[in-house]
């Protein structure tokens, strides 16, 4: 039975995702509102039901390939062929999926440790890739979201893991411009997708929407990822950080805004 299985895990990977639609890495069966609570909860509250629901079968799917394949050390060899044959079926989209990977497990679990590390470890090797030896690297502010989250986890060495997925992004921000703004339709956008993300910190809420959205200029973006970098830390020592460093910077800005207007 278990070689029937192993044999039939081993060609999943190279079912095609649809071609027609576009795959919602980071939703259910619907747009996602995620909320990041002082008290450690985190909440998704469905939004507009989706009525195809072929790409959210193959993102379910892959995540359970990719569940499978990093939770389990019975064959080594199976484990890394699935998750490359995996990345090789939905190429540029990888650090998408991957973000999702590492986001559904902290939402399940914030102390989950196999599955969210291993997501971020892949995604490192990916932005590596991506921002080595380029004039024009690609903007992923797009992915900041899902790293604050991770900031968050339970466990020191998630947090490890994130905070090396940001130092890779900040020593891609000295480069004078940005080619693109990775995953920009997929994650932002009216047909599906995390139209609305919210950060609640204590009594402070950060709200972004979607039809309504302000994007970094990369300028801008250095700044804050060069910021989080600088607190690296203390991210890692401490789960609850985040909290303190957004306040801080309203703090920040509030006292910057009384001073322009005097």
């Amino acid at each position: 039975m278990k070689k029937l299985q192993i044999a039939i895990l081993a060609v999943e990977p190279v079912i095609q995702p649809p071609v027609d639609i576009r795959v919602n890495w980071m939703g259910s069966l619907s747009e996602v509102r995620i909320i990041l609570r002082y008290n450690h909860d985190l909440f998704i509250l469905p939004m507009q039901v989706t009525a195809d629901t072929r790409g959210q079968h193959f993102s379910e799917l892959a995540h359970s390939i990719y569940t499978l394949a990093n939770v389990s050390s019975e064959v080594p060899s199976l484990s890394t062929n699935l998750t490359k044959a995996l990345f090789v079926n939905i190429r540029e989209q990888a650090l998408l999926f991957l973000a999702s990977v590492w986001t559904r497990a902290l939402l399940d679990d914030m102390d989950s440790l196999l599955v969210p590390q291993a997501a971020l470890f892949h995604a490192a090797a990916f932005l590596k890739a991506q921002t080595a030896h380029n004039q024009h690297p690609q903007d992923f502010q797009t992915i900041i979201p899902a790293l604050l989250v991770a900031l968050r986890a339970g466990k020191k060495e998630v947090r490890t893991a994130t905070t090396e997925c940001i130092a890779i992004i900040v020593q891609s921000t000295p480069a004078a411009s940005a080619s693109s703004v990775y995953a920009l339709d997929s994650i932002y956008n009216t047909s599906g997708g995390m139209s609305i993300f919210t950060l609640m910190f204590n009594e402070q809420t950060l709200i972004i929407l979607a039809d309504d959205l302000q994007y970094l200029e990369w300028a801008d973006l250095g700044r804050f990822v060069a910021s989080l970098h600088s607190y690296r830390q203390h991210f890692i020592n401490d789960g609850d950080y985040l909290i303190i460093f957004f306040q801080e910077m309203m703090n920040t800005a509030k006292t910057d805004s009384k001073k322009g207007v005097t």
